[in-house]
């Protein structure tokens, strides 16, 4: 959607091959699905947890690099209990990873975002944003729409749309501040596009009044430098 991260040195090496993968937004075909994959022989085996989060930054970070950088991501994780976002990652990579399996990470995310929203914060949005995509995949429609209409109604309520939540919850790290602009606009997209081609689905957002910074361009955002929001 806007571009592909910068690998996590010592951890991914991105070749040519690995680069030209990126999210099928074919509008025309209601039941189809939002990535295409490696051939068979290009698949990733590793699915560890670390494997997995690897394959998520290969394959589907590039065309929504709404989550921190690789090597910000697993800072993050590993300073902070973010089970939910964790969870959401690995359930994404497990469409590219043949020997993970699926239907245990589905479910097991299931259980950590679908429940009441009170004390959730952006990365439940976040979290929230990757399962219905997952399941907008896997060709689960109703469920698809259910849980991105939760994940809208989420993002309102914690005022994602106005342009100071990046401020007030980047915790004076512009990287964050960025992420948080970019999981807005990720969001407004899916939502047009699941508007568009999920007959389960209603458009949500196109008349909600926002005032959120445009993403930084993508040099910038990849190393975590010089970010500023574009008005």
């Amino acid at each position: 959607m806007y571009g592909d991260p910068q690998s996590r040195q010592g951890h991914i090496v991105k070749t040519p091959e690995e680069e030209q993968y990126a999210m099928d937004l074919r509008s025309s075909d209601l039941a189809g699905p939002l990535i295409t994959r490696p051939t068979m022989s290009q698949l990733p085996v590793d699915n560890t947890r670390d494997g997995l989060i690897a394959a998520y930054f290969i394959y589907f970070h590039p065309c929504h690099p709404f989550l921190l950088p690789h090597e910000h991501t697993l800072d993050m994780l590993q300073q902070r209990s973010l089970r939910h976002l964790e969870l959401a990652i690995q359930y994404v990579a497990s469409f590219y990873v043949p020997t993970a399996r699926k239907a245990d990470h589905r479910d097991t995310l299931r259980r950590h975002v679908l429940q009441d929203n009170s004390g959730k914060d952006g990365t439940f949005v976040q979290a929230l944003l990757l399962l219905a995509i997952g399941l907008h995949i896997e060709n689960d429609d109703e469920d698809s729409a259910s849980v991105l209409s939760s994940a809208v109604a989420l993002a309102l309520d914690l005022g994602m749309h106005y342009r100071d939540f990046a401020a007030m919850n980047g915790e004076g790290n512009p990287l964050l501040e960025e992420s948080w602009r970019r999981t807005w606009w990720e969001l407004f997209v899916i939502d047009g596009m699941m508007g568009g081609v999920n007959q389960k689905y209603t458009l949500q957002l196109m008349l909600v009044d926002m005032n959120v910074s445009l993403p930084c361009e993508e040099v910038d955002y990849k190393p975590g430098v010089s970010i500023s929001p574009l008005y």
